[in-house]
């Protein structure tokens, strides 16, 4: 390249480098797509398929073409189904960022202008970035947040575009075929080598983009020592930022809360453990690809000129790390969650955002403890359980001033985690002059009902009431709950018959022996206004009776009248339903893979129709959400359906008693679409072989009774089929499932079996 040609792309480089990103980081929104729609969520995955498929010689052997054309099947299919999960951005800050930087790289690869390559983000806090045939490269907010400037960002770029360029994602699927059918010299391998040649043959795919991408990144002006620092930075895939956190307890303590006996561990005592080699991993290890560069860059034709020596920050990691703290939060990673927020708070302790986060994360950290602590066996919990337990584990391979900062918080009682959530999130709602309706108001009361059922001789929270007026009439207002009502909420997850009445709870109260119970519901202490043990007496006795005293009648029903009317300001109509992104999918199980996914995208049209027919026949009011057919200015509805999927998985991520961190966003979504409930609704049918001894059984039988013979014949051809239906009712206000079902049939999942039993689960929905 000539000098003249190089000072002209510096400066149409600079000038496209030169675009600052406005962001009000105070009061941060967290990042959606925008304008118009792109083609690639648009255009129907058949459709793709089928260009895809022009591209399979003729010449190839039909096993490969077959292969080839199976992949693209699936690719296309499972591409789709990602970008239309909401987990994937477009028009963003940071993908208009990311297509801004493959320009400057297209600049200087002239060769890139007959490639359609097109770059989004997605919400993953994981360090990576996926190339895909289709020439959709995605790049995780994870890896924008740690990587510091723009050089190594497009480095990264120029690896993912290598992948595409040499086709590795259908050459990886092709050999791993080839293996998987014991074709040529592995028809007699053993297990254990076919997976090591898999990930060898990976392997060889990560060097080779390695290599292509330097030679394609050295023709721009991004500073040629990047490369390896961009590799460097795989090194530390177990810390999410690359400074270390200086935990300090006076960033929990306050003068309401302390914590004397507990220390912070010292970091050089903590140990980081290692996961164990693999030698079945996909990538080569970080060090030798790091000499391999090293190498490449040493030779000759790598000449390191001034220009070439500067790097430019990342304009988008500030904005990308802000996105870390939910992101983590949703996926139920609370101590990372807390790490990122901690991080962000050392350089913007007062932003409004970041302090918000906190007390969403404390308030998680609190409500997940307490329902672990006094609910473990429960069935409700088991997968949560579960995942916590894995999670936890899983922090002895983090960075070690994470794991400091989770030893420190496992040294806290769940009684001192409960004080320090309402601590913080009381200073916040001072702070920040938030309303009684305000999803944090609703944060305090929920730790407040928590406090007084699990944790009433808390003595921050007696000092608290002492010193804040405001707190004390919260706790106050909690307090009123009856002995009855306590007592319901403590045994919630213990009752395992569901339809116990009130009775039983009421009885129970009256003989028990617990303390806090008795201490909470006579509230004495400390002069607060609480009712008397004789009117909740009475109240007990309504209970088990149905009759009240006349003077408490009048006034139960004042009471029931202002609760009702309030809750009708607070409920969406309640015969309304939001239908979300149906699912209709058919798998092919008779062949020698796992599953053969078949194309169900027009199938999905006409069940998309048929939920809505029904719908309409039991004359419910309903809304269909859903991202099939989507036209170029439907973002809104994509922001939606990836708001609601948020929303869905905390839940599924956290404790059932925890509120979810997108309550403010779903209260508006309630608002907009004048319901809270919404349902989903799929379908899976699976083809399959049929059993080899119910064959056998048959033939046995058609050969001694000749009458079975047309029995024997039809059981011979009939294809075998199963079908499971699955129709599952979220009340968004309550953030609990109202309904679900779920109907299995030995069957194919034809149009009349499938529209029959949608229509009566749909009745059933109705009559709720």
């Amino acid at each position: 390249m000539n000098m003249k040609n190089k000072i002209l792309i510096s400066g149409v480089f600079l000038l496209l480098s030169g675009f600052v990103f406005a962001q009000d980081f105070e009061n941060y929104k967290e990042l959606s797509s925008d304008g118009t729609i792109p083609m690639d969520f648009i255009t129907l995955a058949n459709d793709k398929f089928e260009q895809d498929k022009t591209k399979i010689s003729e010449d190839e052997q039909r096993h490969k073409r077959k292969v080839k054309e199976q992949f693209y099947l699936e690719s296309n299919f499972s591409i789709s189904e990602f970008l239309k999960s909401g987990n994937v951005l477009f028009n963003d800050p940071v993908s208009n960022y990311l297509n801004e930087i493959y320009n400057n790289i297209k600049l200087s690869n002239s060769f890139l202008n007959d490639e359609d390559l097109r770059f989004y983000t997605c919400k993953s806090t994981i360090i990576n970035a996926y190339a895909t045939h289709a020439g959709i490269i995605f790049i995780n907010i994870g890896l924008v947040a740690k990587i510091k400037t723009e050089d190594e960002l497009a480095y990264i770029m120029c690896h993912e575009i290598s992948h595409y360029i040499e086709d590795h994602s259908i050459n990886q699927y092709t050999y791993n075929d080839e293996i998987d059918s014991n074709k040529g010299s592995y028809r007699r391998t053993s297990w254990e080598k076919k997976m090591f040649s898999k990930a060898n043959y990976s392997q060889q795919h990560e060097l080779i983009a390695d290599s292509l991408g330097l030679i394609m990144y050295s023709n721009t002006n991004y500073c040629i020592n990047s490369p390896v620092e961009a590799l460097g930075n795989l090194k530390t895939y177990n810390s999410p930022f690359s400074k270390v956190l200086d935990i300090q307890k006076s960033f929990f303590e306050s003068s309401n809360i302390s914590f004397p006996d507990i220390n912070i561990v010292p970091l050089d005592s903590i140990e980081v453990e290692k996961y164990d080699d693999d030698n079945n991993s996909t990538h080569p290890d970080i060090d030798e690809r790091m000499e391999e560069i090293a190498d490449q860059l040493s030779q000759p034709e790598y000449d390191v000129d001034s220009i070439k020596t500067k790097t430019l920050p990342n304009k988008f990691q500030k904005l990308a790390q802000f996105e870390m703290p939910h992101l983590y939060l949703e996926k139920g990673m609370t101590i990372h969650a807390l790490y990122c927020v901690m991080s962000l708070l050392e350089e913007n302790p007062d932003n409004k955002y970041l302090n918000g986060m906190l007390c969403n994360i404390l308030y998680a950290i609190s409500q997940n403890s307490t329902c672990l602590k006094n609910y473990p066996d429960r069935d409700e919990i088991a997968d949560f359980k579960h995942s916590q337990r894995d999670y936890h584990k899983d922090l002895k391979y983090s960075c070690a001033d994470m794991q400091q900062l989770y030893l420190f918080l496992n040294k806290m009682s769940n009684e001192q985690k409960n004080s320090l959530a309402i601590v913080k999130l009381l200073a916040f709602i001072s702070d920040n002059n938030v309303g009684d309706s305000d999803a944090m108001m609703l944060r305090l009361r929920d730790l407040t009902k928590m406090n007084l059922s699990y944790y009433s001789d808390s003595k921050p929270i007696k000092n608290l009431i002492e010193r804040d007026s405001v707190f004390a009439g919260i706790y106050n207002d909690e307090k009123q709950i009856s002995r009855s009502e306590i007592k319901k909420l403590r045994n919630s997850y213990r009752e395992e018959d569901e339809s116990k009445s009130i009775i039983v709870s009421t009885r129970i109260i009256k003989n028990s022996s617990i303390d806090k119970t008795d201490d909470v519901a006579s509230g004495e202490e400390n002069g607060e206004v609480t009712e008397s043990k004789e009117s909740l007496s009475e109240e007990e006795e309504t209970a088990e009776t149905g009759t009240s005293k006349d003077v408490n009648t009048n006034t139960g029903s004042d009471k029931n009248e202002k609760k009702d009317k309030k809750e009708k300001k607070l409920k969406a109509e309640p015969d309304r339903i939001l239908f979300v992104t149906p699912e209709f999918r058919k798998f092919d199980l008779r062949k020698n893979q796992a599953y053969k996914f078949q194309a169900s995208e027009k199938a999905l049209n006409s069940y998309q129709k048929k939920i809505e027919d029904n719908a309409d026949l039991l004359e419910i009011d309903h809304v269909m959400l859903s991202t099939l057919n989507m036209g170029a200015a439907d973002v809104e509805q994509i922001n939606d359906i990836s708001l609601i999927n948020t929303f869905v998985d905390e839940h599924n991520n956290n404790s059932p008693w925890t509120m979810s961190s997108k309550k403010e966003e779903i209260q508006n979504l309630i608002s907009k679409y004048n319901t809270d409930k919404i349902v989903f609704v799929g379908t899976y049918s699976f083809h399959m072989s049929r059993d080899v001894g119910s064959e056998i059984y048959m033939v046995f039988i058609s050969l001694f009774l000749p009458p079975a013979i047309p029995f024997a014949i039809w059981h011979a051809i009939t294809p075998e089929f199963r079908t499971f239906t699955y129709v599952l009712l979220y009340n968004l206000s309550t953030e609990k499932v109202d309904y679900y079902e779920v109907e299995y049939m030995k069957m194919n999942g034809n149009e009349g079996v499938v529209n029959t039993t949608m229509y009566y689960s749909f009745m059933k929905i109705k009559n709720l």
